[in-house]
């Protein structure tokens, strides 16, 4: 039997109290917190290069520790002022802290990380300009992998492993970042 939530109005079977739900029941201070964020950050970080089920993209790569990674960001202007504008937005999920790699190509060591939102953090690496070549022949210089993928008929996925180095080629094209120099 259903039951009608208190504060968020909800029907659910479940409930934390007798009168709230188990989302209503949280405290919400604590979810504000930025040491709390920080601290699931870390954990979802931690997870994705330890965790075997969780993927082997990651899995191996050096990880800072927890200690350094709360001692850096908890004072860390940069990453509170994101903090702030996430919880004034109304923790709008663009805007939330997401974790960057400065340089792909190395782990989650301090040096190598940094606080952008979510929307930076994830159009990051779709306008890499890359140019593709067939055997030795230049075939075209594209503006993003994105753009490339869809002018050649390949998979996003493929042009990125061949990017981070982990086939040779794919579909038959050997591509390479194009440098900005």
């Amino acid at each position: 039997m259903s039951k009608k939530c208190i504060s968020c109005g909800e029907y659910k079977k479940r409930f934390a109290t007798k009168k709230k739900c188990s989302n209503c029941y949280r405290n919400f201070k604590n979810r504000n917190c930025p040491i709390t964020k920080l601290r699931r950050t870390y954990s979802a970080m931690y997870q994705r290069c330890t965790n075997k089920n969780k993927g082997f993209r990651y899995l191996g790569m050096k990880i800072c520790t927890r200690k350094e990674f709360l001692d850096k960001f908890k004072k860390d202007k940069n990453y509170l002022k994101l903090h702030r504008k996430w919880i004034e937005s109304n923790r709008e999920h663009k805007l939330v802290p997401s974790i960057d790699r400065i340089d792909n190509n190395k782990g989650y060591t301090i040096d190598n990380i940094e606080f952008l939102i979510q929307k930076e953090n994830s159009i990051k690496d779709r306008r890499v300009p890359v140019m593709v070549f067939d055997y030795e022949k230049i075939i075209g210089i594209y503006r993003s992998i994105k753009y490339a993928s869809k002018q050649l008929g390949l998979h996003e996925s493929g042009i990125r492993n061949v990017l981070n180095k982990k086939y040779s080629q794919t579909g038959g094209y050997k591509i390479e970042r194009l440098n900005d120099e």
